[in-house]
């Protein structure tokens, strides 16, 4: 098999990521209803003047009869019109008022609803370009996009995990300096769904650093009567998110259903479709020069992961067999350790801050249906700039500093964490990406001439 020789040009720079913060304000106060009597002391004295004259009039005997009644009826309904109309007038401006901060209020809102969507559409196109979905890394392997992470990115050993939340970029940081009870109310109800409303967006992917780990168990998410959370691929129902960020769809160029994963663990394959998009995705970003791959898989799985032997990153830098180079992919765990070399067993333990480079390339290991012994490294403190991805129950499921639990379904992964009482609980993430066999043969069929 010829090699085409790949020269990494610089790092093209993607779309950048919004952040700062977004002090929102505060809604109007209510104003407060204080009695107010002073056009009782306006209007008063000049009743009491229309009240004198009347009487000035009226004289005993003066045969004044029913008309200076009926006049003095009609000067005290004017002065009692005049004092009512005068209250009117004063409660009919406050209402114009607060509907005037109200109209103000919700504009504003509205005004800054256009900012934070804009920031929205940015956020979506950095994470986008950040972390594509598997289905498309295919239209990357022939772009300057390959293998574009060096070790002293800050995104080297990143890839992206599932669909689900994301936190906004842009803080929202609403303004209180009042109680809730003195803010005019509809103004404070619509500040509260704006700030629940662009807190999070749905659909985004969501990144998982592998370097802050030095062992991720992967176990098949449970239904609640015991058994495994689902028997199809990923082929099954739940189609891709229509957002930006976008699930991760079929795996093939042409729609590639997943497959199913072996007869005796149909359950397992929504595991395993992940574990091929984090694996096309290491493979798509990093240099073979700076990431290893091995697996150590068990004959009857050896299907499963049989399209990795195109990757360039498991292949053994010198040593070579009859087909080329040799294959980091073994059925027992020895020989994965002498495929790794002694350099990598002489490598100390687990550290998150060290860097990996050409004299010490990340190393990811793959372990489905093996069995680890007693003992081994990978049970303890492990290797630094190394990771393991356990996907057939090889390691103990056990809570570690240093060990990530996620459980997998079709539709949901979950982290899984121990809490004080030494009980599990699960905090979902979102639905998983999934790459299908086909779809990540076709990949590394792709990128096996890059060398």
């Amino acid at each position: 098999m010829s090699v085409v020789l790949f020269r990494r040009p610089a790092r093209r720079r993607g779309p950048e990521m919004p952040e700062g913060q977004l002090t929102l304000q505060e809604p109007p106060v209510l104003a407060e209803t204080v009695p107010d009597t002073s056009a009782i002391w306006t209007y008063l004295p000049m009743a009491l003047m229309s009240v004198s004259m009347m009487l000035m009039f009226l004289r005993p005997g003066g045969g004044n009869g029913v008309f200076m009644y009926l006049a003095m009826g009609v000067m005290a309904l004017s002065a009692g019109a005049m004092l009512l109309g005068q209250l009117m007038r004063r409660s009919s401006e406050r209402k114009q008022r607060l509907k005037g901060e109200r109209r103000d209020y919700l504009r504003y809102l509205a005004q800054t609803r256009k900012r934070v969507r804009a920031t929205i559409a940015e956020q979506q196109r950095a994470l986008a370009w950040r972390h594509p979905e598997p289905a498309s890394l295919r239209s990357l392997a022939r772009t300057s996009r390959l293998w574009e992470r060096r070790p002293a990115d800050e995104d080297f050993g990143e890839v992206r995990l599932a669909v689900g939340e994301q936190q906004l970029a842009l803080t929202l940081n609403p303004v209180s300096t009042r109680p809730v009870e003195d803010l005019e109310p509809l103004c404070a109800h619509a500040l509260r769904r704006f700030v629940r409303a662009y807190s999070t967006i749905p659909g985004q992917p969501l990144g998982l650093y592998l370097r802050s780990s030095a062992r991720i168990l992967l176990r098949t998410e449970e239904t609640p009567d015991g058994e495994p959370g689902g028997t199809g691929g990923p082929g099954g129902p739940g189609g891709p998110s229509s957002g930006t960020g976008g699930g991760a769809g079929s795996g093939g160029p042409a729609g590639d259903p997943g497959g199913g994963g072996p007869a005796d663990d149909p359950g397992a394959e929504p595991v395993r479709a992940l574990v091929r998009a984090v694996l096309a995705q290491l493979a798509v970003f990093h240099a073979p020069e700076e990431l290893w791959l091995a697996l150590c898989v068990s004959d009857d799985r050896r299907p499963d992961w049989e399209w990795a032997k195109w990757l360039p990153h498991a292949l053994h830098p010198y040593e070579e067999d009859g087909a080329g180079k040799v294959r980091r992919i073994t059925a027992d765990l020895a020989e994965l350790d002498d495929l790794l070399g002694a350099e990598f067993a002489e490598r100390p333990g687990f550290d998150p801050d060290a860097r990996p480079g050409r004299d010490e390339p990340y190393t990811v290991v793959v372990l489905d249906g093996v069995t680890v012994p007693e003992g081994h490294r990978w049970e303890g403190h492990g290797y630094r700039n190394a990771v393991v991805l356990d996907v057939g129950g090889a390691l103990r499921w056990r809570p570690g500093r240093n060990t990530l639990r996620l459980t997998v379904g079709p539709e949901r992964v979950s982290l899984v964490r121990t809490d004080r009482s030494r009980k599990e609980r699960s905090v979902p993430l979102g639905r998983p990406d999934r790459l299908g066999p086909l779809g990540a043969e076709s990949l590394a069929r792709l990128l096996a001439p890059a060398g």
